[in-house]
């Protein structure tokens, strides 16, 4: 046997110890809601941004702490438990979530994004200017994509004319609750070292500060912001949302008309 084998079978060894003593520590593992698998740890990211996160990404499905965040929210609302037909607009479709909604008997699934090569998605969607007729959709759901956008405040005004009456939308972003104005048009910051820096993350066009809810409901959305705290503490604990950065600079706003 080589020397290079032997070590292999020593960390394989090693290893297996550790997940018989894991195991024997600790009584209740963590629990993805989206995969419905037990774990023993969320990964760490960075998500393309400037700042790691604890936490954050199912080891299995590759779901973020956001992703079980609302995913949770919709089943503690019963958001998608409906006999009627639902008309579900779900912008740049979170790759998780797309066998859950595509088997769906009472969802008419709209997955949509501006590039059609995008997994998954059916419809190419401009957001700022929807192909979709007025009071359409029954829930919409656009995570993390306005931070994106030149035109956010058109693109929220779309979403609010696509929405139908009684309906609901999830439209949210990366909110940073230590500032009150959003950090917007700053001279020089277009490439994606610039907007990492800035913003925080490359790609992203302004960082939102507490005045976010500001503007949905300068459009017309009624605007309620769920918190972690909204979730059972044992669930939010198991699920990865607490304990970490996300659990206090997160909320997400459910939107109505």
């Amino acid at each position: 046997m080589s020397e290079l084998d032997a070590l292999k079978r020593r960390i394989l060894k090693l290893e297996s110890m550790l997940e018989i003593m894991y195991d024997e520590i600790v009584e209740e593992k963590l629990f993805c809601p989206i995969c419905n698998n037990e774990v023993r740890i969320f990964l760490p990211t960075d998500g393309g941004g400037k700042f790691v996160r604890r936490n954050a990404l199912c080891p299995i499905c590759q779901a973020a702490e956001r992703d079980r965040f609302i995913y949770t929210i919709w089943k503690q609302k019963k958001i998608f438990n409906q006999e009627k037909k639902i008309k579900f607009l779900h912008v740049a479709p979170e790759e998780q979530f797309l066998n859950i909604f595509s088997q769906m008997e009472n969802v008419e699934y709209y997955p949509c994004d501006l590039n059609l090569q995008v997994k998954g998605v059916k419809y190419q969607v401009d957001i700022t200017d929807i192909p979709f007729e007025n009071n359409m959709f029954d829930i919409i759901m656009c995570s993390n994509v306005i931070e994106h956008v030149q035109e956010d405040v058109v693109a929220m005004r779309e979403l609010y004319r696509v929405l139908k009456s009684d309906g609901i939308a999830f439209i949210d972003v990366p909110v940073f609750y230590d500032m009150e104005k959003t950090l917007e048009n700053i001279e020089g910051v277009s490439t994606p070292e610039s907007q990492k820096e800035v913003y925080g993350w490359s790609g992203h066009v302004r960082k939102y500060g507490r005045d976010y809810k500001d503007r949905l409901e300068k459009v017309g959305f009624n605007v309620e912001e769920i918190s972690v705290t909204d979730i059972d503490e044992k669930i939010a604990q198991r699920i990865g949302l607490l304990g970490n950065d996300f659990s206090v600079n997160y909320k997400i706003h459910l939107c109505t008309k």
